[in-house]
C-alpha cells in the first residue's frame, strides 16, 4: 500500500514550496536543444526537484516515515475493527 507514501511526499513538498527552500528543475528543454546525447556535464538531466539544504533532506526522511505511520497504522486499525475481518486477518 504506497498511498500513504505519496501523500506523505506531497506533504514535505508543499511545506518546502511554501518556504521557497526547493527548486523544480526542468533539464529537457535544454536537452532538446542539444543534438548530441553526450553528458558532458556530468549533471542529472530531466524533471526534479533540488533542494540546496542537505539537513532537509533527513527532516523530509523522518517527516514522510511519520507521516506514512500516521496514516497507515488508523487505516489498518479501523480496517481490523470491521466485524468478521480480524478472523480473516
Amino acid at each position: 500500500m504506497a498511498f500513504p507514501l505519496q501523500v506523505a511526499t506531497k506533504c514535505w513538498i508543499l511545506l518546502l514550496e511554501a518556504f521557497d527552500s526547493i527548486e523544480y528543475v526542468d533539464d529537457n528543454n535544454n536537452n532538446n536543444n542539444n543534438n548530441n546525447n553526450n553528458n558532458e556535464g556530468g549533471g542529472f538531466q530531466g524533471i526534479y526537484y533540488y533542494i540546496d539544504n542537505g539537513t532537509l533532506v533527513y527532516l523530509g526522511f523522518l517527516f514522510v516515515a511519520m507521516g506514512t505511520l500516521m496514516i497507515t497504522w488508523p487505516v489498518a486499525y479501523c480496517i481490523r475493527s470491521v466485524p468478521g475481518v480480524s478472523k480473516i486477518l
